[in-house]
């Protein structure tokens, strides 16, 4: 996401404004090793309020598999990931857009999370000993997801308001596959020669995990600038 900053200009302040830049970028990454959360917990005084999320699976998301049995369940379980996400740090209420009902009132916020791509990334070696016929090793090396998400406030007699919107992208190197892995998808072939490759579904999910961790950690920032001039008001279903 484009940002426009003023950079002081005495050295002095420079090197403290990357210090703390620096600093802020460890201390998130060590509060996520140390309690496993993903976000920052609002700040006590910010009101936690209702958000429509709406996910998109864009159908190329799934170009690199072939023949998906249970694609509605698939998709279902990258939508309770994401859902699982989308309070931020216990900033929002999430609740999915299929889950109102025609007559329900919207909150004034919502989140837009599109699942642009899963490229998996493949490996190939040819293999040739002594006596044998050469012939090609393949094997998939990681899996890799883009996501965009955005937060947008309606306004009435006027278009949304973005709050903020950026990309984000998550990549999970293949583990072996497993008897605990049972849900398996085959791998597209470029051509029949080539060996079936398949990755687990939860190595998928794993992916879809990173990035939308990824986008929606480069949007706390305005989400909680927004929520700052925000009373908590009542949630309208959050509580079903």
């Amino acid at each position: 996401m484009n940002r426009t900053r003023t950079t002081p200009s005495h050295p002095a302040l420079v090197c403290l404004a990357l210090s703390l830049g620096l600093t802020g970028i460890a201390c998130q990454q060590m509060h996520t090793f140390m309690t496993g959360d993903e976000f920052y917990k609002a700040p006590e005084e910010s009101p936690r309020v209702e958000v429509e999320v709406v996910i998109d699976v864009q159908s190329s998301a799934f170009a690199d598999l072939v023949d998906i049995p249970d694609e509605d369940e698939l998709r279902s379980a990258i939508s309770d990931r994401v859902v699982g996400l989308a309070d931020i740090g216990l900033r929002f209420y999430p609740i999915l857009s299929e889950d109102y009902e025609s007559d329900d009132a919207r909150p004034e916020r919502r989140m837009l999370v599109t699942i642009d791509q899963l490229a998996i990334a493949t490996e190939h070696e040819l293999i040739e000993q002594e006596g044998q016929e050469p012939y090609i090793l393949s094997t998939v090396e990681s899996l890799n997801c883009s996501v965009n998400a955005s937060v947008e406030k309606r306004r009435e007699g006027a278009p949304p308001l973005v709050i903020g919107d950026s990309d984000g992208a998550g990549r999970v190197r293949v583990r072996g596959l497993s008897e605990d892995m049972p849900v398996t998808y085959d791998v597209r072939r470029d051509s029949a020669d080539e060996q079936q490759l398949v990755i687990s579904r939860e190595d998928l999910l794993d992916a879809v995990d990173k990035a939308v961790v990824d986008a929606l950690r480069e949007i706390v920032e305005p989400i909680d600038r927004d929520l700052a001039l925000t009373p908590a008001p009542a949630p309208t279903i959050a509580s079903r």
